[in-house]
């Protein structure tokens, strides 16, 4: 997850950061674009202009679907 808050009154601009497994980021909200499409991902290691006072959040844009890793339920002790 990664989120940019500039409370400047300037644009920012940054390197988006790398994200382990993933391919890019992808917007989940943009106070300076609400309108725009969510599924825009954005290049890993890209320049980014933070707008004077916004936030955005993203989280990893992920090549593959990431699963939950599944335990075996513990077997029941014999008892004697």
């Amino acid at each position: 997850m990664l989120l940019v808050m500039n409370g400047h009154h300037e644009d920012v601009v940054f390197t988006l950061p790398e994200s382990e497994g993933a391919r890019g980021w992808t917007r989940l909200l943009d106070t300076m674009e609400p309108e725009a499409d969510e599924n825009t991902t954005l290049p890993k290691m890209a320049p980014f202009n933070a707008r004077a006072r916004s936030s955005r959040c993203a989280h990893g844009a992920f090549t593959r679907r990431l699963t939950r890793t599944r335990f075996r339920q513990p077997r029941p002790v014999a008892r004697e």
